[in-house]
C-alpha cells in the first residue's frame, strides 16, 4: 500500500541525460565563453580585494553593514568581527593552511596547483 505503483514508469533520467548531452554538444562554446568571462571577473575581484589594505576593507564592510542593516552598531559589529578574524588568522590560529591577509597558501604543493590554475585562466 505504501510502495510506488510499478505500472507508472517514466524514463525521466534518460530524457534528462539525452537533453543535457544535446545541450552540451550544441552550446559548449557559449558555456565556455560564459565561464571564461565569469572567471576573469572573479579573478579581477580577488585581485582587487588582495590589493586593498585590510583596514580599508574593515571600514568598508562596517559602512556597508551600517547602510544595509540601518543600525550603526551592526556596522561596528561587522567591522569588529572582520578585525577579530583578521587578527586571529595573522596569529596562526586559522582553520586551514592559508596565510592571513592574502589567502595565499603556505603549503607549497597547494600553492603550485593554485598558481597553475590561475596561469591557465589568464
Amino acid at each position: 500500500m505504501l510502495e510506488f505503483p510499478e505500472q507508472i514508469n517514466m524514463p525521466l533520467g534518460a530524457w534528462v541525460d539525452a537533453a543535457m548531452d544535446w545541450v552540451m554538444q550544441n552550446f559548449i562554446g557559449i558555456f565556455d565563453a560564459l565561464g571564461f568571462v565569469i572567471l576573469k571577473f572573479m579573478i579581477w575581484v580577488e585581485d582587487f580585494f588582495l590589493w586593498l589594505p585590510w583596514p580599508v576593507l574593515v571600514v568598508g564592510v562596517g559602512l556597508l553593514a551600517w547602510r544595509v542593516m540601518g543600525r550603526w552598531w551592526m556596522g561596528l559589529l561587522m567591522s569588529a568581527m572582520i578585525f577579530y578574524h583578521r587578527h586571529i588568522r595573522s596569529m596562526g590560529f586559522g582553520h586551514d593552511d592559508t596565510v592571513a591577509g592574502g589567502g595565499r597558501s603556505s603549503n607549497p604543493q597547494r600553492a603550485a596547483s593554485s598558481s597553475r590554475g590561475r596561469m591557465s585562466a589568464n
